[in-house]
């Protein structure tokens, strides 16, 4: 099972280069949740990831350390911009500046 999933997700990343040949920026979306993996960071051909809204939500409890490390992790291992979804309060946007959020997205 291992091995067909790897063979699949080596088709995509091939798909992926090709669609980044032609000129498009490629953004890894929901990041944190359902079945984005570390391993997508690594693999497949992205140029930014959006941490899920539901991170975001609750940015002044323990979610906070959560994303700092996502960010730590992206900015630092693999060079990824970051997009952070659900931005719809003040006091978000300022934690996740002081995080080193890259952009924020929402209705704030």
């Amino acid at each position: 099972m291992e091995q067909v999933m790897m063979t699949q997700i080596s088709h995509g990343v091939v798909k992926l280069r090709s669609l980044k040949n032609l000129g498009l920026r490629l953004v890894l979306d929901d990041f944190g949740t359902g079945y984005a993996s570390l391993t997508y960071l690594k693999r497949f051909p992205i140029d930014l990831i959006k941490i899920d809204r539901s991170f975001i939500a609750e940015i002044h409890a323990e979610d906070a350390r959560l994303v700092e490390g996502i960010l730590s992790l992206s900015h630092g291992l693999v060079g990824l911009k970051v997009i952070a979804e659900g931005v719809e309060m003040p006091a978000q946007a300022i934690s996740l500046k002081r995080l080193g959020c890259d952009y924020v997205q929402g209705f704030y």
